[in-house]
């Protein structure tokens, strides 16, 4: 495992007793994840697991870690997807947690997002010989469970 990882994962079930749903990575650190896990403890062994599809008969080149394995969890290890975001910057690492194993009070859920107004267009009065536009949508995010998120922020490259 990667020790800053497993940090996260434990401080998420000492204090709060959840396991994070999903992790959120930049393309930096989806691959340093990749690399640190196909590269395993030390020189030694690795831990790789291959899964194979006999189908083709094909062999493609490339590591991507598609999850991690989370060992702080009521159900035992669960595998919790590795997702590449557009726009995290690089060094950062998201965990998001979208259901809570309890039930808090007048909590629908954990982050939802409010709206006032859905997306509309406004066509803006001519100033020139061209038209102007704009797409707006007036939303705000309602975060219920502040404790459910979490982040590692000012990682290294390597």
């Amino acid at each position: 495992g990667i020790v800053e990882i497993d940090t996260a994962l434990r401080w998420f079930w000492d204090n709060w007793r959840l396991s994070p749903s999903e992790i959120w990575v930049s393309s930096q650190e989806a691959l340093n994840i990749s690399r640190k896990i196909a590269q395993g403890p030390g020189s030694g062994a690795s831990s790789l697991r291959f899964v194979r599809d006999v189908k083709d008969g094909l062999l493609v080149g490339a590591v991507t870690a598609r999850s991690y394995l989370n060992r702080f969890s009521m159900s035992g290890a669960v595998e919790i997807p590795l997702r590449l975001h557009p726009n995290m910057p690089a060094g950062t690492i998201l965990f998001n947690t979208r259901v809570l194993p309890y039930s808090l009070s007048n909590v629908p859920n954990v982050n939802q997002i409010r709206t006032r107004r859905e997306y509309f267009m406004i066509d803006w009065p001519w100033r020139s010989r061209r038209y102007e536009y704009g797409v707006y949508a007036d939303e705000v995010l309602q975060c219920y469970a502040p404790f459910a998120l979490g982040q590692i922020t000012n990682i290294a490259n390597g």
